[in-house]
């Protein structure tokens, strides 16, 4: 992602996470798929590869419009199927870490 004033702009949408570093830096994040969220939709710009289930939830392997591939927890009771398009997003309920040059950089909250 690129940091802007108030946060990081991402190819999943805005993650509202001030960071001490100049606005524009590149920065990494490190997504753990419990931190990637998606809805069905008819006009996303990701698709659902493949879904596996892992005795309480299923892990999707999703792939971007980019061509980034993903990983995202669900729990059983969501259930969809390969070749869904989807609308892909970051859970914002807490910080994420990001890194510029291989060093945690630290929110600013």
């Amino acid at each position: 992602g690129r940091t802007v004033a108030n946060g990081v702009s991402t190819v999943l949408g805005w993650l509202e996470q001030p960071l001490g570093v100049p606005a524009g830096t590149e920065v990494e994040i490190a997504i753990r798929a419990d931190d990637v969220v998606f809805n069905p939709d008819s006009a996303g710009s990701a698709t659902i590869l493949a879904r596996q289930f892992v005795g309480i939830a299923y892990v999707y392997h999703l792939r971007l419009a980019n061509g980034q591939k993903l990983h995202s927890w669900q729990p059983h009771t969501r259930k969809y199927e390969p070749g869904t398009p989807v609308t892909v997003q970051l859970r914002n309920d807490h910080p994420l870490s990001c890194f510029q040059d291989g060093k945690i950089v630290t929110p600013t909250l």
